[in-house]
């Protein structure tokens, strides 16, 4: 949710001016149904991507990101860069807190 404060616009100006502003709009997660169990010791790498953003009517802007999580490293070998998870997570920035 954080990592869409460094987002910038194409004058390499920040989209998120005031953190205070910013709302978790909700979260979908995804299970490949061929992913590894993760076990202890396991260490997961999550990589986010902004995939759409877009000033509603009510002058809100809405985010749309997509988090994907592999495992980085195990004792196990054959997981390494195995996805275990996917997620679509909304971000809501109010009034006030954005410039695009």
């Amino acid at each position: 949710l954080m990592g869409v404060t460094g987002a910038k616009n194409p004058d390499g100006s920040k989209i998120i001016t005031n953190m205070l502003k910013i709302l978790h709009g909700g979260q979908v997660y995804e299970f490949p149904k061929d992913a590894p169990p993760i076990k202890d010791g396991d260490k997961l790498k999550t990589t986010p991507k902004i995939k759409d953003m877009e000033v509603k009517g009510n002058g809100m802007l809405l985010i749309t990101c997509e988090a994907e999580t592999v495992i980085d490293a195990s004792k196990d070998e054959s997981k390494v860069g195995k996805t275990v998870c996917v997620s679509e997570i909304g971000v809501v920035v109010m009034p006030g807190g954005f410039k695009v």
